[in-house]
C-alpha cells in the first residue's frame, strides 16, 4: 500500500510515527554534523522544506534513533546522542501588527525555546540575556559537548513589516543582539542552523555572526531541499501516473507539463 503524502505538515516525528511518505535527505544532513564546520546558514524559497529539516535536525539531536529506522543516517555510524536542543520558529512571532507585538511575542519564544532544552528562565533579565545564558548554561549541564540551537524563517518578522519601514527597522534591531548572542558563544554550540528566503547579508542582523557557513550556493547542497527528478521517480511514480491517468495525459507528456 502506497504512503500517504502530506501537504500541510513540516513536522518530522508527525510524518514518520503517521507512516507519511519523506524524501530521505538525512544523507546530506549526515555530512553537514560530521563536517569541519558547526554553524550553518542555509536560504531557500517558501516550500522548499526547510522547516522539515529543522525538525529532522531536532529530532536526530534529541537521539530519537526510532524514527530513522529505514533512512540514510541510520546506516551510518551516527551516535544517536541526545543534546540540549532550543529551536526557533520566528514565523510564530510573525504575525505581528507592531514592533512592540512582535516583541511580547519573540520573549514568549525564547523563553520557551530555552526551558523546552531543560534550561533556566529568569523573568528578571530580558530574553536576549536568557537566551546567551542558557547555550553556557546548558552546554556545561551537557559536559562542556555543547547545545544545538535551530532557527526557522529568521527574516520572517522583519518581512511581514515592510510595508511598515519603521516597524521593520525596529524588529530588526531587536534581533540583532539575539543573534550577536551566538558568536562568542560558538565554544558552546554543538551545532547551528539558521533558515530564511532572503539571504542574512541583506538584512544586517548578522553583522556579528561572520562565522556562519553560508550553503545557499554551494554544489554539494543544490539538492539537499526540494525535489530532483530522479527522486520524483523514487518516491512519487505511483501518485503520478494515477494523476497522469486521471488528467488524461500520457505519462511522458505528463512529466514534461509538470517540469
Amino acid at each position: 500500500m502506497p504512503k500517504p503524502i502530506s501537504t500541510d505538515n513540516s513536522d518530522f516525528p508527525k510524518l514518520r510515527e503517521k507512516g507519511c511518505l519523506y524524501v530521505d535527505k538525512t544523507a546530506y544532513f549526515h555530512k553537514l554534523l560530521t563536517g569541519a564546520d558547526d554553524c550553518f546558514f542555509l536560504a531557500r524559497p517558501r516550500r522548499f522544506g526547510k522547516s522539515l529539516m529543522i525538525s529532522t535536525f531536532k529530532a536526530i539531536f534529541e537521539g530519537r534513533r526510532e524514527l530513522f529506522g529505514d533512512l540514510a543516517i541510520a546506516r551510518t555510524d551516527w551516535k544517536w546522542e541526545k543534546y540540549p536542543v532550543m529551536y526557533f520558529d520566528l514565523s510564530k512571532a510573525a504575525s505581528a501588527i507592531s514592533a512592540a507585538e512582535f516583541a511580547l511575542r519573540f520573549t514568549g519564544l525564547v523563553e520557551n525555546a530555552v526551558r523546552q532544552a531543560g534550561g533556566e528562565y529568569d523573568a528578571g533579565k530580558d530574553c536576549v540575556e536568557n537566551f546567551g545564558n542558557a547555550i553556557e548554561e546548558l552546554s556545561a549541564q551537557n559536559g562542556g559537548r555543547g547545545v544545538v540551537v535551530l532557527i526557522d524563517e529568521y527574516d520572517d518578522p522583519v518581512a511581514r513589516l515592510l510595508g511598515k519601514r519603521a516597524e521593520a527597522e525596529q524588529v530588526r534591531e531587536m534581533l540583532a543582539p539575539f543573534y550577536g548572542q551566538l558568536k562568542p558563544r560558538t565554544g558552546d554550540i554543538r551545532f547551528l542552523m539558521i533558515t530564511g528566503v532572503s539571504k542574512f547579508t541583506k538584512m544586517s542582523v548578522f553583522s556579528a555572526l561572520s562565522n556562519l557557513v553560508d550553503l545557499s550556493f554551494e554544489d554539494d547542497c543544490a539538492t539537499m531541499l526540494g525535489y530532483t527528478e530522479a527522486e520524483l521517480d523514487a518516491y512519487f511514480d505511483g501518485p503520478m501516473r494515477a494523476h497522469a491517468k486521471l488528467m488524461g495525459l500520457e505519462y511522458g507528456a505528463y512529466r514534461q507539463e509538470l517540469k
